[in-house]
């Protein structure tokens, strides 16, 4: 099992960094957006603020924007793109509904918790 501890750098307002125990680089976290022009998936470290869309190049904000799952590596953050694109594909839907992204952070829950 892993266990994290939480420390903060400088004054009690700033970030929280996770560490994993043992080690002192920060665990890294990859948040899986989505563009507002042109809708497609992508990741981002859950540190920046900025991404480029890499379809259409519009300037995504992160902290404005909807974040539909965190997770721990960014092989797993592409390989649920992949599966989020398919779905909606499949179903002919244009986004997940407040539903739907609830059972997509249950079920990634559920993953992580059969891994440890």
């Amino acid at each position: 099992m892993i266990k994290y501890s939480c420390r903060s750098q400088g004054d009690p307002g700033s970030t929280i960094f996770i560490y994993q125990k043992g080690c002192n680089q920060p665990l890294l976290m990859y948040l899986i957006i989505r563009c507002p022009g042109c809708h497609t998936f992508s990741y981002v470290d859950r540190y920046q603020q900025w991404k480029l869309c890499p379809r259409c190049g519009e300037a995504i904000s992160v902290r404005q924007g909807p974040a539909y799952l965190e997770v721990e590596d960014y092989s797993v953050a592409e390989q649920i793109i992949r599966q989020l694109e398919r779905y909606l594909d499949s179903t002919q839907k244009k986004e997940l509904s407040s539903d739907e992204i609830a059972a997509l952070r249950q079920q990634y829950a559920d993953w992580i918790r059969s891994r440890i």
